[in-house]
C-alpha cells in the first residue's frame, strides 16, 4: 500500500489541516447559525416576557377598575343608607307632629265637632223642650264615647251654636 500524505486522499479535506480554509468557513457558518438561533430564542423569550408583562398590566388595570367600581358602589350604598335614614327620621318627625296635632285639644274638639254637627238638632224656643234637648245631647255624648275631659269644652264651644236665640242671650 502506498503511504498517503496527510490530506491527499482524505475524505474530509481540511479537517486535519486547513486546506483552503474550508474548515474555518464551515465552523464560522455553524457559529453564525448558532448565534442566529440564540438571537431568535432571545427574541422569542423577550416577546414572551413582553406578553406576560402586558397581560400582568391588563390584569392590574382590570383589578384597579374593579376596585374603583367597588369603591363607587360602597359610596353609593352609603349615600342610599344616609338618605334612607334621613327619610325615616323625617317620617318619624311627621308622625310625632301628626300625633301631637291629633292629640291637641283643638284637634280633638274639631273631630268631635264634626261628629256632632250632623247628629245634633237645634234647641227649640219652648222652655219645656230645653230639658229634653239637654238630656238628648248628654245621651248623644255618651253614645259617641266622648272623653269626660272634653264634654265640658264641647258643651260650651260646640253645642252653643245649637242653642236658641233666647238661650244664647241668657
Amino acid at each position: 500500500m502506498q503511504e498517503r500524505d496527510e490530506g491527499e486522499n482524505d475524505p474530509n479535506p481540511g479537517f486535519y489541516g486547513d486546506e483552503g480554509g474550508d474548515f474555518q468557513i464551515k465552523f464560522l457558518a455553524l457559529e453564525e447559525i448558532k448565534l442566529a438561533e440564540q438571537r431568535q430564542q432571545r427574541e422569542l423569550e423577550m416577546m414572551r416576557l413582553e406578553e406576560q408583562k402586558r397581560q400582568r398590566e391588563e390584569r392590574n388595570q382590570m383589578e384597579q377598575l374593579r376596585l374603583e367600581e367597588q369603591r363607587r358602589q360602597g359610596e353609593l350604598e352609603q349615600k342610599r343608607l344616609e338618605f334612607e335614614q334621613m327619610k325615616w327620621k323625617e317620617e318619624m318627625e311627621l308622625k310625632m307632629m301628626d300625633k301631637a296635632s291629633r292629640e291637641s285639644p283643638a284637634a280633638k274638639i274639631k273631630i268631635w265637632g264634626d261628629a256632632l254637627r250632623n247628629t245634633i238638632s237645634r234647641m227649640t224656643t219652648e222652655g219645656i223642650d230645653v230639658v229634653s234637648w239637654s238630656v238628648s245631647v248628654e245621651k248623644l255624648l255618651e253614645q259617641l264615647s266622648v272623653p269626660a275631659e272634653l264634654q265640658a269644652e264641647l258643651q260650651s264651644i260646640l253645642i252653643r251654636p245649637y242653642f236658641s236665640e233666647r238661650a244664647k242671650c241668657e
